[in-house]
């Protein structure tokens, strides 16, 4: 099974933790195409590692690239992964440019930290850090191809997903993951329809939604955020599900009695 092979002999994994929840995307991939294989795995936006710790349970043979920029988080990434050889801990932002110097909110190992677009408020927790493309990160670590781009960048999804681009018209990604707002009261996130609109024309398609959250705080009866998933059109045809024998039996034996 491609998702779960043996563990590499250059690796081993973080240890246990009681009760970790499976990541549902990677369920239902290893559910509906087994023999695809996940060999290199980005998580944008990895805070103190909960996808990443979950990412290495499913696929133990894939490299995972954990970006996250704020300092305090980076420590707890490297304190938990940084024995691992397959994981690199980068402590940097990905956008849509590259830029030396960048202004982000950094309230300790919250995972509401994001870059920032202007002056913050007076008060705001800030740190300085540099940002990089996907793209110039891929050239610069020889990184040809990715089966997952995982994306959680606080609202900054877009710009992260932009800089991306020649991977995504080139194929070179498989499935990518962004999360996005659902409804028009959401300005927080970026909308749905702006995630379709930039990643169908290029042949990517919604592959499904999950993580979803309601509107529970203002009380409203509407989806409020969604983690989407789009897969690639152009990756080598899936195997064949495979058949319930007795489910044939039985429509074979049905399609005779209609004609006896």
């Amino acid at each position: 099974m491609s998702l779960s092979s043996r563990p590499s002999a250059a690796s081993a994994p973080a240890p246990a933790t009681a009760s970790l929840p499976r990541d549902p995307f990677l369920v239902d991939l290893q559910r509906a195409h087994p023999d695809f294989a996940v060999r290199c795995i980005f998580d944008v936006g990895a805070n103190i590692g909960q996808s990443v710790d979950r990412y290495r349970r499913a696929c133990p043979d894939a490299v995972i690239h954990a970006f996250e920029p704020v300092a305090r988080s980076h420590a707890v990434l490297l304190e938990r992964f940084g024995h691992d050889a397959g994981v690199f801990c980068r402590r940097l932002a990905l956008g849509s440019t590259v830029r030396a110097d960048a202004l982000m909110r950094a309230a300790g190992t919250s995972t509401d930290n994001h870059l920032l677009a202007g002056t913050p408020r007076p008060g705001l927790p800030v740190e300085h850090v540099q940002v990089s493309t996907g793209e110039a990160y891929c050239s610069a670590q020889g990184v040809d191809r990715i089966d997952f781009l995982k994306i959680d960048a606080e609202g900054h999804d877009m710009e992260v997903l932009k800089g991306f681009l020649g991977l995504l018209r080139g194929h070179r990604i498989g499935f990518v993951q962004v999360e996005a707002s659902m409804n028009p009261g959401n300005r927080r996130h970026v909308p749905f329809a702006q995630f379709t609109a930039l990643l169908e024309p290029l042949g990517y398609y919604l592959f499904g939604l999950y993580d979803q959250v309601r509107e529970l705080r203002e009380g409203r009866p509407a989806l409020r955020r969604s983690n989407t998933v789009f897969v690639s059109q152009r990756l080598p045809p899936w195997s064949q599900p495979r058949r319930n024998p007795e489910a044939a039996l039985q429509r074979k034996g049905a399609n005779r009695t209609a004609t006896d």
